[in-house]
This record gives structure tokens, sequence and C-alpha cells, in this order.
């Protein structure tokens, strides 16, 4: 599943992918690499990627991350159950690239206008990761389409 979402993410423009086996992995990567979007499976092994978010959001350096959340799970209380933990947002497996691109650019478009924000206000720029695991490094242009995307 994760080469085929690899894959996926390179067919979007995104050619510098980092993976991830798990979500302890992923939040080990995180912690060491500048990203500017996350994108995670909610099933992952060692940590799921609701605990990945729960960690994210309790780290200084990380809370303001965007994150994607995937997974099979389509029950409003899971959907409920990973908004609450830090998920900027949640899609369905299986899902088109269509939409996939959709989600990202809805969370990017989103962390831009944070950026900026944080840019007028005198704040440093901000970090963003994505989950199972995607992940962005921040780049002087706020758009995501000069940012380079990271797979965790």
């Amino acid at each position: 599943m994760l080469k085929i979402f690899v894959s996926m993410v390179n067919n979007l423009g995104f050619e510098d992918v980092l993976a991830a086996k798990h979500g302890g992995e992923a939040l080990e990567v995180l912690r060491e690499n500048e990203i500017d979007l996350l994108l995670t499976d909610w099933n992952m092994p060692v940590m799921d990627g609701v605990e990945l978010l729960k960690q994210i959001r309790r780290t200084p350096k990380l809370q303001d991350l965007p994150a994607l959340v995937f997974t099979a799970r389509a029950a409003k209380e899971d959907i409920v159950a990973a908004l609450r933990a830090g998920a900027d947002s949640y899609i369905v497996k299986p899902f088109t690239l269509g939409q996939l691109k959709s989600k990202m650019d809805s969370i990017m478009g989103k962390r831009s206008v944070r950026q900026l924000e944080r840019l007028l206000l005198g704040r440093n720029e901000p970090r963003v990761v994505d989950g199972r695991n995607l992940v962005l490094r921040p780049s002087a242009d706020v758009r995501h389409d000069c940012a380079q995307l990271c797979l965790l």
C-alpha cells in the first residue's frame, strides 16, 4: 500500500518522497526534518495514525503541521476521533488521485493562510506535516507546488 501511495503522490508532481514503516518511525522523521504536510494512514503498526497525530500536537515544533488521515474507517465516530486528534482532513480508502489532490490543495491552502498570518505577525514560518505518512519540506514559496513532498 505504501508504494502505491508514494506512486500516487509522485503522479501529483511531488518527487522527493520519504516513507516510514510505522508511526513511531514517522514521528522520529518528523522531529528530525522540516516538514510542510503530513499524510498518515490510521492503521499502522507500533503507533497508529491517531496516536501519531496526538504526539505531533503535543510537540511544539510540530503542533501546527497540517495533517491528512486516510483509512478504510468510514464511521462518523472514526472521523470525529481523527479530527479531535488533530487531523486537518480525512479521506476514506479507496480514493482517487483527484480526491487526494483536492484534499491536499485544501490543506495547503489553509497552511498558506496560517503561514502568511505568521509572517505578517513576525513569527517564524510554521512547520507542516502529513501522515502514513506524507510530509512536505518547507520552501521560501508558500505555494504547495513549490514544496518538496516527503512520505513517511
